[in-house]
């Protein structure tokens, strides 16, 4: 599939509005509803171009959510040719329908060939004639990548003067429903005359421009996209599959990148696809950027150190933020927090405390404990309050568990105060026991001395780190690599075998721990020429999918330096051979965002990719919006 087909799909489809209450243009299909006494009904307006084969679609209105699409619709359209729109009548009036678009490749819609999906949350029908919110379905291409909605170059800058927000919210007349921002359709006043008792209205901007200035402006789609741009984030899927994105850099200077007071925590509903702002009564959101996080027992986020800024260093004219290890002149570019956070999801609250030790970028697994889920903190970044002007790379690892009041109390592994100094390290669990409890972890690279252990073991059994004995394969250092398990094979993709971790030159790698013997095996891929190339890249994201077997490789520096927006899909078989297939580039260049699995929900599977930087050429620029793939 071709990165033009998917942007112009997503295009065409991203445009998809629902009008509640609204009468159809009278271009449109009408379709009945199961309850003729309800008296509510929605319009559904198709805007732009269709691409050829992907025109036939079926809309599907729950009630709720539901457990699973596979579950009974309260209304299911018939396959539908296309149509500039369809209204549905006869529905009960009530609040947070579901609506489910699914488009198709062939007339009869059948299973086999859908070929995008859209899943829109929080939708209010109503009595016709009485309603005028606009509702927009985020639709992607299967097997793609779409972009979430950003605003329109003429809703950045209207030129529509203003004093006060209420100037760019207000409603005006529309004399013709096709030349109009945002028509909808209302009930005449008692003094009015209009066809059928509706008069069509519109926006004067936006309902949420602001008055920015003396000119109306729309910044951000919000809730249809991310309020807040960020860069080194924490974004984890927790119950229900939502998403949870906390902490990160949002403003950027010519010394480096910080957190903003701004900036407040967010999800992404993995049931209605909205994105909305989450209180968690503290001051989370603008927390650091370079946290660790785990999720333990499916509720409780667990997030560990980081720094408030990140300093970049200058390499011709690019501008790279990363955090290593230095001797500071004067006030060092990273101050690194000595804080977690416990944050319970459902409760919706965070508990902050001080676990006796500080660091900024480290490992963080969850692993089977005596009495539950516990994290393992394997150090990465460290500053010693009494060398303050000293960035060091970090030695210890710790078991951590909340506590009974939120808080989290850590202690130190035995042995771990004298394992290798690392930091830009990766890890994975390579042994799990029946319950599926991760047992054994595995720290692969980041050691800031080649003739230092490439890798190092934990072991529940043992209690205890081991440094791993190279026996093949296993190169000097590599610093930025990420680590997965895929097809029951531990892989790292991506990474640099230089300490600044700015060129990637390290191919992927398969690793066999034998946890018998202490020992680390390496094999390279065996990819070569454009696949080979694919893969190099640093500062990047690499996702397992819920296959097992397939990894998602978004972003990252190529080795021109360069952000990039390619994202490729890595398939693992039996034998640890590997299948790379180039999917359709993401909207904008991506480098130090996040990928997260949506685990639950509608949207089960997918993969959310938010935030990060698209440019770090004469100057940062924060990536703009948020995207999904669904695989």
């Amino acid at each position: 599939m071709t990165h033009h087909r998917i942007a112009r799909f997503g295009m065409c489809l991203a445009a998809v509005a629902l009008l509640a209450g609204c009468a159809g243009s009278g271009s449109d299909a009408s379709f009945k509803g199961p309850s003729p006494d309800g008296g509510g009904q929605i319009s559904l307006a198709l805007t732009g171009d269709y691409v050829a084969g992907t025109t036939y679609f079926k809309i599907r209105l729950y009630k709720k959510a539901p457990a699973s699409l596979d579950k009974k619709a309260y209304f299911e359209s018939p396959c539908t040719p296309p149509n500039l729109g369809f209204t549905v009548t006869d529905l009960d009036v009530a609040t947070d329908y579901v609506v489910v678009y699914d488009a198709y490749s062939t007339a009869d819609c059948a299973a086999g060939t859908l070929a995008a999906r859209g899943i829109r949350g929080g939708v209010d029908v109503t009595k016709a004639g009485t309603g005028n919110a606009v509702y927009y379905i985020q639709v992607n291409p299967i097997g793609g990548i779409g972009a979430f909605p950003v605003p329109d170059a003429d809703l950045l800058d209207s030129g529509v003067a203003c004093q006060a927000d209420a100037d760019c919210q207000a409603t005006t007349d529309c004399p013709d429903p096709s030349q109009c921002r945002f028509p909808f359709q209302q009930a005449c006043a008692a003094d009015e005359t209009c066809a059928n008792g509706l008069k069509w209205m519109q926006y004067v901007v936006h309902p949420q421009a602001k008055c920015m200035g003396s000119t109306c402006s729309l910044q951000t789609l919000f809730p249809l996209n991310v309020q807040s741009d960020r860069a080194f984030h924490v974004a984890v899927s927790g119950p229900g599959g939502d998403v949870v994105m906390a902490g990160g850099y949002s403003l950027s200077g010519s010394s480096g990148l910080t957190v903003s007071s701004a900036t407040t925590s967010e999800t992404f509903g993995a049931s209605s696809s909205l994105f909305d702002v989450v209180g968690l009564g503290t001051d989370l959101g603008n927390a650091v950027g370079l946290m660790g996080s785990v999720l333990l027992g499916g509720q409780q986020l667990v997030l560990i150190g980081g720094a408030s800024v990140i300093g970049v260093e200058v390499d011709g004219d690019s501008t790279v933020p990363f955090a290593r290890p230095q001797q500071c002149s004067g006030t060092c570019p990273l101050t690194i927090s000595p804080y977690a956070f416990v944050v319970d999801l459902v409760a919706g609250t965070a508990t902050r405390s001080q676990p006796g030790f500080s660091t900024a970028l480290p490992l963080v697994e969850a692993i089977d404990g005596d009495n539950g889920p516990e994290a393992y903190v394997r150090a990465g970044l460290i500053q010693a309050a009494e060398t303050p002007d000293r960035i060091s790379a970090g030695r210890s690892s710790y078991r951590c568990v909340p506590g009974a009041a939120g808080d989290l109390q850590c202690v130190v592994v035995p042995g771990s105060e004298s394992a290798t100094a690392r930091y830009a390290a990766t890890s994975a669990c390579v042994q799990r026991n029946a319950t599926g409890g991760c047992t054994d972890i595995v720290v692969l690279g980041g050691n800031v001395s080649p003739t230092a252990a490439f890798g190092e073991w934990y072991s529940k059994a043992t209690g205890q780190v081991k440094d791993l004995s190279p026996i093949r394969g296993v190169p000097d250092a590599a610093f930025g690599a990420i680590a997965v398990v895929a097809n029951g094979q531990v892989w790292t993709f991506g990474g640099a075998s230089l300490k600044n971790g700015r060129t990637p030159d390290i191919e992927p790698m398969s690793w066999v721990v034998d946890t018998t013997n202490g020992t680390l095996y390496g094999a390279v891929s065996g990819l070569a020429g454009a696949d080979l190339n694919l893969l190099l890249r640093t500062h990047h994201q690499a996702t397992p999918l819920a296959d097992g077997k397939t990894v998602l490789i978004t972003g990252g520096l190529g080795p021109d330096r360069t952000p990039l927006s390619s994202a490729v899909l890595v398939a693992v078989s039996d034998v640890g051979q590997l299948s790379v297939t180039q999917l359709g580039d993401m909207a904008v260049p991506r480098i130090d965002h996040r990928t997260t699995l949506i685990q639950g929900g509608l949207l089960n599977g997918a993969v959310l990719i938010t935030g990060g930087l698209s440019n770090v050429k004469a100057g940062v620029k924060f990536a703009k919006g948020a995207e999904i793939f669904l695989p």
